[in-house]
């Protein structure tokens, strides 16, 4: 449950969040995560950010079994 909501998406913001789960990924699964975020929060409900994280990561797991790639650009 904690990697589907982590607590820094709640506490900081789904732009903290998703630079954690590129650093996660970067440690555990040795690929090269670029990220490219707003240097303001997006203005967005809770459930909005859950969910745009959580198809985040999704898609990054998708790519770091599938794609075979050494650089993912979120």
């Amino acid at each position: 449950m904690f990697d589907l909501s982590p607590p820094i998406l709640y506490d900081l913001g789904l732009e903290a969040a998703v630079a954690w789960l590129a650093e996660r990924h970067r440690d555990t699964d040795g690929i090269a995560i670029e990220l490219s975020l707003p240097s303001d929060p997006l203005p967005m409900d809770e459930a909005t950010a859950v969910l745009l994280f959580r198809a985040v990561r999704e898609l990054t797991i998708n790519v770091v079994k599938h794609a075979e790639a050494s650089t993912l650009y979120i």
